[in-house]
Parts: structure tokens; C-alpha cells; sequence
């Protein structure tokens, strides 16, 4: 999902203005999630996908704001509402400040497994028929996972570098996961209750939207894989594999077997080509050669 899609958090509206008329971009996308930060001089920075630009509040209430985030740096999300071009000098940035109550950051990731009663439950609330498992897994990232942008590619530092993927979570403490203790994601359109079963972390339901007055939702950065559990996905990972090993580690003994039927199907023939007397149960006449069954 995008940031704009987060259901929770105070919003507050800032207009930038810009510094330096050749920063400016030409195209900048609606929608784009940036960064604000500040840089080694104290200076204002403004992040955008393809470039950063040197900003201010336009009004005094404007660099109020600016300035309490830069100095505060809450957990936060922003992203570009609207650029102004109509104020005959560089343009201005509306942006959406979405600001959470608390961050977490996680090293190790996090890979939930989604089983075969948890796949159904998708495929009837995203109505995707008869899709594949992989179409429905991903289905479940964009409603979950906040997924990180281009702006990497402007090589910024640790400060400002946006993660590889975001959630918004409640429950999910530093030692939740030791102790077992079940967590909630909170997605676009929907809620994931995630818990473990059979010691793995898995999504135990889809839930209406909540209003998580219970507890409040939190920030989280980390690598966030959703991977297929169902039998289907075991077969193809493991059973085949298993099959695999088995036939390889097994082929001295099948090889035994072969070798066995070839010499008993050339001693057979070699009793019914002597001269003299073979026993046998019973014969069939084919159209050449006869046919000697039981022969001993």
C-alpha cells in the first residue's frame, strides 16, 4: 500500500516553498512519497524521487511545523499532495505530514506463512476467482506492506534513507515473537491477525478494519516476507525435493533390481533355446514365437 492509504496517525498539510530555482524538477509525480530532512548546515531538505531541493514554509505557521519535525523527527510518513507552479518563481510543494505515536525497527525479518484457510479467505475478499496462489499472496502485500520508493537511487544517507518495506502493526513487541504473543497488521481495506502455529508464524484471520483503540499502532520497519504455506507450495518445495534425494540416494539399490529382472529374463530364454526338456505351466500360441510361461 501507499502511505496515503494508513488509517492512523495525525495528518497536518505543510506548503514548502523552494529555495533554489535550479533544484526544482520538471515532473514530479502526486502521490510520491518523500522525505523531509535536515541537512549538516541546518538547512531544510526536501526529498524527492528524482532529486532534493532545498525548501521553507511558505507562511510563518508552515516553518512553525517544518521546523518542530525536523527537530522532533517523529515516526512519520509524507508524501507529495500538489505542486504549485503559479507563483511566478519556483514552484511550491504541498505536502501530507502523517506523524505515529511510536517507531520500532527490526534486524531480523519477518516471513509469515499463509496456509490453504487463509488462502480461501483471500480469494473471497480480494474476488480474485480463480487466481494463482502467488497472484493472491501478492494481493495481501499491497494491502499490508508499505513498500519503499525510488529515492534510494539518489544515494542518500543512513538519516534519510527510506527501508525496503514498512507495517503498520499493534502488538508486535520486541519480545512478542519469543513469548508467542500474537500481533495485528493493519492494511488498506482490511486487518491480519498473525500468531504462530506449529511454531511458525502464520496468518491465523483476515478482520474487518479495526480502530485499534486497544492499543496504538505502531510503525515498523523491517524486511516483511509473506510466503505460500499451502500443501500445494509443501509438495512443490519439499515432497519433490524428498522424491528427489530418495531416487538419487536409492539408485545403487534400483539399478540391483534392474540387473536382477535382466538375468532372469536371459535365463529364461536361455533353458527354452537348449536341447532337451524344460518344464513350464502353461503355453500360449502367438503369432511367432510360441510362448513358454513358468519355464524352469
Amino acid at each position: 500500500m501507499r502511505p496515503s492509504d494508513v488509517r492512523y496517525g495525525r495528518r497536518q498539510t505543510l506548503t514548502l516553498k523552494a529555495l533554489d530555482e535550479r533544484s526544482v524538477p520538471l515532473t514530479t509525480l502526486r502521490g510520491s512519497e518523500v522525505l523531509l530532512h535536515r541537512g549538516t548546515s541546518g538547512e531544510s531538505l526536501l526529498y524527492l524521487p528524482d532529486r532534493v531541493v532545498k525548501v521553507d514554509g511558505r507562511s510563518a505557521a508552515d516553518r512553525d511545523r517544518l521546523q518542530s519535525i525536523l527537530d522532533h523527527n517523529p515516526p512519520s510518513l509524507v508524501w507529495l499532495i500538489r505542486v504549485l507552479r503559479d507563483t511566478g518563481g519556483p514552484p511550491d510543494f504541498i505536502i501530507m505530514h502523517l506523524s505515529l505515536a511510536h517507531r520500532q525497527a527490526l534486524e531480523e525479518p519477518i516471513s509469515i506463512a499463509v496456509g490453504d484457510i487463509a488462502l480461501d479467505d483471500i480469494r473471497r475478499r480480494s474476488r480474485l476467482g480463480s487466481a494463482t496462489n502467488e497472484a493472491l499472496l501478492a494481493w495481501l502485500v499491497d494491502q499490508v506492506v508499505i513498500q519503499g520508493n525510488p529515492l534510494s537511487s539518489l544515494n542518500l544517507d543512513t538519516a534519510a534513507s527510506i527501508p525496503a518495506s514498512r507495517v503498520i502493526a499493534t502488538g508486535l513487541e520486541p519480545d512478542a515473537l519469543e513469548r508467542g504473543v500474537g500481533f495485528r497488521l493493519h492494511g488498506r481495506d482490511l486487518d491480519v491477525d498473525v500468531g504462530l502455529s506449529d511454531g511458525r508464524l502464520s496468518v491465523i484471520r483476515l478482520a474487518p478494519i479495526s480502530g485499534a483503540r486497544e492499543r496504538t499502532p505502531t510503525l515498523v520497519t523491517a524486511s516483511v516476507q509473506i510466503v505460500d504455506w499451502s500443501h500445494a507450495a509443501l509438495f512443490r518445495a519439499e515432497g519433490v525435493h524428498e522424491l528427489l534425494d530418495i531416487l538419487a540416494g536409492d539408485a545403487a539399490y534400483l539399478n540391483l533390481w534392474r540387473q536382477y529382472y535382466e538375468r532372469e529374463v536371459a535365463q529364461v530364454n536361455t533353458l527354452a533355446q537348449r536341447i532337451g526338456l524344460a518344464r513350464y505351466d502353461r503355453r500360449r500360441v502367438e503369432s511367432q514365437p510360441v510362448v513358454y510361461e513358468g519355464v524352469s
